[in-house]
C-alpha cells in the first residue's frame, strides 16, 4: 500500500527543514536514494507505508519539539490503522 495526496510532500519536506536535515541526510537514515527523498516531496511518487513510518520516525527523532511532532505522531498512527485495515 502507498500514500498519496497532493500535499502530503509539502507536509514532509516542511518537516525535515524544520527540523534541519538535509536531502542527503534524510536519505541516508531512511536507506533510500536522495532522488527518492526528492520525489516523495515533490508529490512526484507514491510513499509506501513502511516508507512513512520510517521518515517520520527520523524526523520525531531528529527534530525539534513543537506542533509538528504532534502531527507526525497522529500521522504514523493513521498510517498505522489504514493499513492495519486493509490488510
Amino acid at each position: 500500500m502507498n500514500i498519496e495526496s497532493k500535499n502530503f510532500g509539502a507536509m514532509l519536506k516542511a518537516s525535515r527543514q524544520e527540523s534541519g536535515l538535509s536531502v542527503e541526510r534524510m536519505s541516508e537514515l531512511c536507506s533510500v536514494h536522495r532522488n527518492t527523498i526528492c520525489n516523495w516531496e515533490r508529490d512526484a511518487r507514491s510513499m509506501p507505508y513502511l516508507a512513512v513510518i520510517k521518515y517520520c520516525n527520523v524526523l520525531l527523532a531528529c527534530g525539534k519539539p513543537g506542533a509538528s511532532r504532534a502531527a507526525l505522531k497522529e500521522l504514523i498512527n493513521e498510517v498505522c490503522i489504514s493499513n492495519l485495515s486493509v490488510s
